[in-house]
């Protein structure tokens, strides 16, 4: 392994960050937030005057995302937060950083791994949706962060969360083990997607869980893959000027998810859907899809090759008939093959004679 040597030719205008936030609390962090802590460093450095909006705007986040990271770094015990009684916030104060309990020691030479066979694929298993009772619910939202996700739930539904959609939540935070911010991010999402329904808000969870998201920032870059696939499809059918419908972002979800396609195979089956019937048809895009699927296909070129196969199948059919006709004696005889008719000439002479 060959070595890099590292040196700092900046000794002005620099901002302290702690060996110890870099050892122990930056890995673990989500990107937004690492970045969300530095700038408050680098303020604290020049004393800039901030805002919840002015460090939205510097780090073009939405003001709910800098609001989880500052939650988040509360948490870990780096800074405190203090609100004005309208719940506004006042001072972020940054805390000494200490190492954290039962830490594993970070090691700063390379030390060689033996080889080792990769870990196995774990098929995700859907846990079973437990009914909470009714003094479980009280139990749970004696909890800090239960009661801070219904709180914020309520205020992004309009509406005073039923015992239903309390379970629902419960489920998500207890059974999909989703963290606090994944699950005001989740609901956020859902909300302004139009969608307030709690199944669709756990339908997503699933999917999410599925795809083994476990923090704000995996959950972004999944919904801009999900809406670049949702481009792609809407303009390989020239649909414009739209979103996808509910049961068409299911069925490209289904494609992509269920069935494994990548962008380019799905975009290759609406455009053959758009040369088979001239018209954009998810119905009928899914059952090519369905097919391609049922023949093992991958890639684009396997395709290719059921096309070459399909070719050679059908000239092979059309030799084959091509032979069968030269062998019978009467095959050419477009006379002898008319299929014969018989009528019965006076009654079509009386029809005539009535008109």
């Amino acid at each position: 392994m060959t070595n890099i040597t590292i040196t700092n030719e900046s000794l002005h205008d620099v901002t302290i960050v702690s060996n110890i936030f870099i050892d122990y609390y930056m890995s673990d962090a989500n990107g937004e937030y690492v970045k969300t802590y530095l700038y408050l460093l680098r303020a604290v450095t020049t004393g800039e005057v901030l805002s919840v909006v002015s460090i939205a705007d510097k780090l073009n986040y939405t003001e709910r995302d800098v609001c989880r990271a500052l939650k988040f770094w509360e948490k870990q015990g780096i800074l405190s937060l203090a609100f004005r009684s309208d719940n506004s916030l006042e001072t972020i104060r940054l805390l000494p950083i200490t190492k954290p309990q039962n830490a594993a020691e970070i090691h700063t030479e390379p030390i060689a791994q033996p080889a080792s066979a990769p870990a196995p694929v774990t098929t995700f298993q859907e846990p079973e949706k437990h009914a909470f009772t009714l003094d479980e619910m009280a139990s749970f939202k004696t909890n800090t962060d239960v009661a801070e996700i219904l709180f914020i739930a309520e205020q992004y539904l309009g509406k005073t969360l039923s015992n239903t959609d309390i379970n629902t939540i419960l489920y998500i935070y207890d059974g999909l083990k989703f963290p606090v911010e994944l699950i005001e991010y989740l609901i956020e999402y859902c909300v302004t997607k139009d969608h307030k329904s709690m199944h669709y808000i756990e339908a997503t969870a699933l999917a999410w869980a599925r795809d083994n998201i476990t923090t704000v920032e995996q959950a972004k870059n999944n919904s801009d893959t999900y809406n670049k696939n949702c481009f792609a499809v809407l303009k390989a059918f020239g649909i414009k000027n739209r979103h996808p419908a509910p049961a068409e972002q299911e069925m490209i979800t289904t494609w992509t998810n269920d069935y494994g396609f990548t962008l380019d195979i799905i975009v290759e089956a609406c455009n053959r859907t758009i040369q088979a019937i001239h018209s954009p048809n998810f119905g009928y895009a899914d059952r090519i899809l369905v097919r391609w699927k049922e023949q093992g296909v991958h890639h684009l070129s396997d395709i290719q090759a059921l096309d070459q196969q399909f070719q050679r199948e059908k000239e092979q059919k059309k030799q084959q008939k091509k032979q069968t006709n030269s062998a019978s004696p009467n095959s050419n005889n477009r006379f002898l093959n008319f299929e014969q008719r018989s009528y019965d000439f006076n009654e079509l002479e009386r029809e005539l004679l009535k008109s």
